[in-house]
């Protein structure tokens, strides 16, 4: 059986945690607020709590060492140490978040060693990735041209539970979903290349029309070139 060793126990692993364990792996749910994990793990009676703070880099690797795949959760600035601990025990490692400079400094090592280090497997950015090439794949086989290509991404709560004045719900770190609001937004719009300030984010948003019910307000987000 696969060893999972799934690095926190926020909002995301969750779903995740419920996904593999119908798949017959041995899961490890890895947080520094061991409450945290044992709440997760608690349904299901394959996975394994523990307490772990990555920064400590000799209980990372002892763990990551017991383990076939590493699915990080933790935060962005995290990923780096997490990285370095796989690549040294030659572990795959999959990721939600945005790939940094200092990520792709990993990839030549990755391959002399045969493992995966997989960035961006999240919602956005991710599922927006794979949808938007299923889109870009269906057109090219059915013969025809793409113009032009516009991605709206976010997650809509259900009427019963938009109770708050946002009209949001955190599905991952609430901390950050705002330090997202930080990032200059880069896009391409009419073939040329659009950099919108992270001081402009919020005064460039755009009224979408869904449908005849539903209108939402986009703004640019990060890299989309």
């Amino acid at each position: 059986m696969s060893q999972v060793l799934i690095l926190g126990a926020g909002f995301v692993s969750g779903p995740l945690v419920s996904y593999l364990s119908r798949k017959n792996y041995s899961l490890t749910v890895a947080s520094h607020l061991i409450h945290e994990a044992e709440a997760v793990a608690d349904k299901y009676t394959d996975v394994t709590p523990i307490l772990l703070d990555v920064a400590d880099r000799d209980a990372l690797m002892a763990q990551v060492k017991r383990h076939d795949l590493v699915v990080s959760f933790v935060p962005f600035a995290y990923h780096e140490y997490v990285a370095e601990a796989c690549l040294e025990a030659a572990k795959h490692l999959v990721t939600a978040s945005y790939e940094t400079e200092q990520m792709r400094t990993f990839h030549d090592e990755a391959l002399a060693k045969n493992i995966c280090i997989v960035n961006e497997i999240g919602l956005d950015p991710g599922i927006d990735h794979l949808s938007a090439m299923q889109v870009f794949d269906d057109i090219i086989e059915a013969g025809s041209e793409l113009d032009s290509f516009v991605s709206w991404c976010g997650g809509i709560p259900a009427p019963s539970a938009n109770n708050n004045p946002l009209g949001y719900k955190f599905s991952w770190s609430p901390k950050s979903v705002l330090l997202a609001l930080l990032n200059d937004a880069k896009y391409i719009n009419n073939g040329k290349s659009q950099v919108i300030p992270e001081e402009q984010l919020l005064l460039n948003t755009e009224q979408v029309q869904f449908s005849d019910s539903l209108t939402l307000e986009g703004y640019p987000n990060r890299d989309s070139t």
